[in-house]
């Protein structure tokens, strides 16, 4: 993966965000972009957990 979008998110205003990818993706770094805030002039981000691969069904 070079530079490709995984996940995006607009007009969030959750405090918690999940996004669960089709596919898996094979990495070693990941980068967070944050375009706007809700008129604060910082962003913060806390935490963010990236999980091994499980197959499992979509049903």
């Amino acid at each position: 993966m070079n530079g490709a979008t995984s996940a995006s998110e607009t007009g969030n205003r959750k405090r918690n965000r999940v996004h669960r990818l089709e596919q898996p993706v094979a990495a070693e770094q990941m980068r967070v972009v944050v375009e706007a805030t809700a008129g604060s002039k910082h962003a913060q981000i806390i935490e963010i957990r990236v999980y091994k691969w499980e197959e499992r069904s979509r049903a």
